[in-house]
Protein backbone atom coordinates (compact mmCIF):
# COMPACT_ATOMS: atom_id res chain seq x y z
CA UNK A 1 0.00 0.00 0.00
CA UNK A 2 1.56 3.27 -1.29
CA UNK A 3 3.57 2.09 -3.42
CA UNK A 4 3.42 2.12 -7.65
CA UNK A 5 2.58 -1.29 -7.35
CA UNK A 6 -0.74 -0.31 -5.56
CA UNK A 7 -1.86 2.03 -8.08
CA UNK A 8 -0.52 0.47 -11.09
CA UNK A 9 -2.31 -1.11 -14.11
CA UNK A 10 -0.94 -4.56 -16.30
CA UNK A 11 -3.27 -4.00 -19.09
CA UNK A 12 -0.54 -1.89 -20.69
CA UNK A 13 0.41 -2.28 -24.81
CA UNK A 14 3.97 -4.30 -24.56
CA UNK A 15 5.13 -5.36 -28.13
CA UNK A 16 8.74 -6.98 -28.74
CA UNK A 17 11.63 -5.03 -30.12
CA UNK A 18 12.34 -6.95 -33.31
CA UNK A 19 8.58 -6.30 -34.52
CA UNK A 20 8.58 -4.21 -37.36
CA UNK A 21 5.93 -1.51 -37.91
CA UNK A 22 3.74 -3.24 -39.75
CA UNK A 23 3.88 -6.12 -37.44
CA UNK A 24 3.55 -3.69 -34.40
CA UNK A 25 0.31 -2.06 -36.09
CA UNK A 26 -1.29 -5.43 -36.37
CA UNK A 27 -0.69 -6.82 -32.69
CA UNK A 28 -1.66 -3.63 -31.65
CA UNK A 29 -4.81 -3.85 -33.20
CA UNK A 30 -5.40 -6.89 -31.75
CA UNK A 31 -4.75 -5.79 -28.00
CA UNK A 32 -5.87 -2.27 -28.21
CA UNK A 33 -9.77 -2.95 -26.86
CA UNK A 34 -8.48 -4.54 -23.44
CA UNK A 35 -5.82 -1.33 -23.01
CA UNK A 36 -5.82 0.77 -20.41
CA UNK A 37 -4.14 3.71 -22.81
CA UNK A 38 -2.62 3.26 -26.30
CA UNK A 39 -0.72 6.56 -25.91
CA UNK A 40 2.53 4.79 -25.71
CA UNK A 41 3.58 1.60 -26.83
CA UNK A 42 6.21 0.13 -24.66
CA UNK A 43 8.97 -2.20 -25.79
CA UNK A 44 10.24 -5.15 -24.09
CA UNK A 45 13.13 -7.50 -25.29
CA UNK A 46 12.59 -10.43 -27.61
CA UNK A 47 12.96 -12.95 -24.69
CA UNK A 48 9.91 -13.04 -22.79
CA UNK A 49 11.51 -11.84 -19.72
CA UNK A 50 9.42 -8.14 -20.57
CA UNK A 51 12.40 -6.52 -20.12
CA UNK A 52 11.67 -2.71 -20.81
CA UNK A 53 13.59 -1.33 -23.58
CA UNK A 54 12.36 1.82 -24.74
CA UNK A 55 8.91 3.39 -25.61
CA UNK A 56 7.09 4.37 -28.91
CA UNK A 57 4.31 6.85 -29.21
CA UNK A 58 1.32 6.06 -31.18
CA UNK A 59 2.46 9.50 -32.88
CA UNK A 60 6.11 7.84 -33.82
CA UNK A 61 4.61 4.49 -35.22
CA UNK A 62 2.13 6.39 -37.40
CA UNK A 63 4.75 8.24 -38.88
CA UNK A 64 6.75 5.44 -39.66
CA UNK A 65 3.80 3.78 -41.54
CA UNK A 66 6.21 5.16 -44.92
CA UNK A 67 8.75 2.40 -43.91
CA UNK A 68 6.86 -0.64 -42.40
CA UNK A 69 9.61 -2.93 -42.31
CA UNK A 70 11.21 -0.77 -39.81
CA UNK A 71 11.42 -2.14 -36.58
CA UNK A 72 10.67 -0.78 -33.35
CA UNK A 73 14.25 -0.99 -32.19
CA UNK A 74 15.12 1.44 -34.64
CA UNK A 75 12.63 4.27 -33.43
CA UNK A 76 11.82 3.41 -29.96
CA UNK A 77 13.23 5.99 -27.82
CA UNK A 78 15.45 4.88 -25.46
CA UNK A 79 15.55 7.35 -22.23
CA UNK A 80 12.87 6.56 -20.03
CA UNK A 81 11.42 8.18 -16.77
CA UNK A 82 10.09 5.10 -15.16
CA UNK A 83 9.03 4.28 -11.77
CA UNK A 84 9.85 0.74 -9.90
CA UNK A 85 7.01 -1.38 -8.23
CA UNK A 86 8.22 -0.21 -4.73
CA UNK A 87 8.25 3.65 -5.06
CA UNK A 88 6.45 5.60 -2.81
CA UNK A 89 3.71 6.65 -5.02
CA UNK A 90 3.76 10.36 -4.18
CA UNK A 91 7.22 10.49 -5.80
CA UNK A 92 5.50 8.30 -8.85
CA UNK A 93 2.81 11.43 -8.92
CA UNK A 94 5.90 14.09 -8.80
CA UNK A 95 7.58 12.34 -11.54
CA UNK A 96 4.52 12.29 -13.86
CA UNK A 97 3.81 15.88 -13.07
CA UNK A 98 7.86 16.74 -13.15
CA UNK A 99 8.01 15.12 -16.91
CA UNK A 100 4.49 15.78 -18.19
CA UNK A 101 3.67 12.14 -18.77
CA UNK A 102 0.33 10.50 -19.59
CA UNK A 103 1.57 6.94 -18.08
CA UNK A 104 5.19 5.98 -16.19
CA UNK A 105 5.81 2.48 -16.56
CA UNK A 106 6.49 0.58 -13.53
CA UNK A 107 9.43 -2.18 -13.75
CA UNK A 108 11.24 -4.68 -10.79
CA UNK A 109 14.56 -4.71 -9.52
CA UNK A 110 15.16 -6.56 -12.93
CA UNK A 111 13.78 -4.12 -14.93
CA UNK A 112 11.05 -6.19 -15.96
CA UNK A 113 7.69 -4.12 -17.36
CA UNK A 114 5.30 -4.77 -14.48
CA UNK A 115 2.78 -1.91 -15.39
CA UNK A 116 2.19 1.81 -16.00
CA UNK A 117 0.27 4.37 -13.85
CA UNK A 118 -1.54 6.60 -15.66
CA UNK A 119 -2.09 10.17 -15.30
CA UNK A 120 -5.45 10.07 -13.66
CA UNK A 121 -4.02 7.44 -11.45
CA UNK A 122 -1.87 9.98 -10.40
CA UNK A 123 -4.95 12.52 -9.73
CA UNK A 124 -6.80 9.84 -7.37
CA UNK A 125 -3.00 9.83 -5.46
CA UNK A 126 -2.81 13.52 -5.13
CA UNK A 127 -7.01 13.61 -3.85
CA UNK A 128 -6.16 10.81 -1.52
CA UNK A 129 -3.32 12.20 -0.01
CA UNK A 130 -4.85 15.53 0.40
CA UNK A 131 -7.11 14.30 1.88
CA UNK A 132 -5.27 12.55 3.89
CA UNK A 133 -3.33 15.60 4.88
CA UNK A 134 -7.04 16.68 6.17
CA UNK A 135 -6.99 14.54 8.90
CA UNK A 136 -3.93 15.68 9.72
CA UNK A 137 -5.05 18.98 10.26
CA UNK A 138 -3.25 20.07 7.09
CA UNK A 139 -6.03 23.02 5.64
CA UNK A 140 -4.09 22.90 1.73
CA UNK A 141 -1.61 20.90 0.38
CA UNK A 142 -0.17 22.24 -2.31
CA UNK A 143 1.51 19.94 -5.63
CA UNK A 144 3.32 21.69 -7.80
CA UNK A 145 2.87 20.91 -11.74
CA UNK A 146 3.99 21.99 -14.84
CA UNK A 147 1.63 24.22 -16.67
CA UNK A 148 0.95 21.23 -19.31
CA UNK A 149 0.10 19.14 -16.80
CA UNK A 150 -1.97 21.64 -15.09
CA UNK A 151 -4.05 21.65 -18.41
CA UNK A 152 -4.07 18.38 -18.12
CA UNK A 153 -5.15 17.69 -14.95
CA UNK A 154 -7.35 20.66 -14.68
CA UNK A 155 -10.83 19.32 -15.77
CA UNK A 156 -10.44 16.46 -13.52
CA UNK A 157 -8.74 18.17 -10.58
CA UNK A 158 -11.61 20.75 -10.60
CA UNK A 159 -14.40 17.68 -10.23
CA UNK A 160 -12.14 16.74 -7.25
CA UNK A 161 -12.49 20.21 -5.97
CA UNK A 162 -9.23 21.79 -6.40
CA UNK A 163 -8.71 24.89 -7.75
CA UNK A 164 -6.12 25.40 -10.20
CA UNK A 165 -3.98 28.90 -10.27
CA UNK A 166 -3.26 30.09 -13.79
CA UNK A 167 0.23 31.05 -15.35
CA UNK A 168 -0.41 34.87 -14.24
CA UNK A 169 -0.98 33.98 -10.73
CA UNK A 170 1.22 35.89 -8.33
CA UNK A 171 1.83 32.43 -6.45
CA UNK A 172 3.56 31.16 -9.93
CA UNK A 173 7.37 29.74 -9.05
CA UNK A 174 9.76 29.03 -11.77
CA UNK A 175 8.14 26.97 -14.03
CA UNK A 176 5.68 25.21 -12.82
CA UNK A 177 1.76 26.56 -11.80
CA UNK A 178 0.85 25.27 -7.97
CA UNK A 179 -1.76 23.11 -7.94
CA UNK A 180 -4.22 23.96 -4.74
CA UNK A 181 -6.47 21.61 -3.53
CA UNK A 182 -8.82 22.67 -0.62
CA UNK A 183 -9.49 19.91 2.08
CA UNK A 184 -12.51 19.71 3.96
CA UNK A 185 -11.72 20.14 8.00
CA UNK A 186 -14.04 17.60 10.40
Amino acid sequence: EGSAGSVLTSDVAKLSESLSVRGAIESLGMQAEALETIYYLYVVDDNDDDHLRGVVTTRQLVSALNKPETTLSEIMERDLITAHVLEDQEDVARKVARYDLLAIPVVDDEHRMVGIITHDDVIDVVVEEATAASFHGVDIAFISVSTEMSRKFAPMAVAAGAVVIDDSSAFRMDDTVPLVVPCLLY
